[in-house]
């Protein structure tokens, strides 16, 4: 499979929004045919996901180098966050108090 793209910049994005967890990477992407590696990484619990088997036109592997990640986190309850989000808009601040907000960068 030749796939030929302009911009192989990505970005990857987990929400979790029980937990008030949200993951975001962004970097650049490349697909990997490589055989044997898919064979190496396939476990028999991804069976599920790929009922015709790991061999195949279809299946390869995406090779990510990551240049940034950011992650929030906050342990506080849904109506907490609603109050912070709500006091700051009407005062015209920028929340702080909403949990972890790091941002990760990869040189």
């Amino acid at each position: 499979m030749a796939v030929a793209h302009s911009d192989n910049r990505v970005n990857i994005s987990y929400a979790g929004p029980k937990v008030s967890l949200f993951v975001s990477v962004s970097g650049s992407a490349c697909v990997v045919e490589d055989a044997a590696k898919i064979k190496e990484l396939c476990t028999s619990m991804a069976r599920a996901w790929f009922p015709h088997g790991f061999e195949g036109p279809n299946l390869a592997l995406l090779n990510l180098g990551v240049v940034c990640g950011v992650y929030w986190n906050s342990s506080s309850t849904k109506m907490v966050q609603l109050y912070i989000l709500t006091k700051a808009v009407l005062s015209g601040t920028t929340p702080t108090d909403l949990g972890e907000h790091p941002k990760i960068k990869i040189a």
